[in-house]
């Protein structure tokens, strides 16, 4: 809610290294390394598994 409410793009930008902490803080918690899922750099999307 915090993100969606903020007003101007640094507020934003806070609000989702926020978010992105508490990511990375639930992955260590639960054992798994960020790398392990890799990303959405290249802008591929998994639609569906067969």
């Amino acid at each position: 809610m915090e993100f969606l409410e903020a007003t101007d793009v640094n507020q934003q930008l806070e609000e989702l290294a926020d978010l992105l902490e508490v990511v990375y803080s639930f992955t260590r918690y639960k054992g798994f390394t960020v790398d392990e899922r890799g990303g959405f750099y290249d802008k591929i999307q998994l639609v569906s598994v067969h």
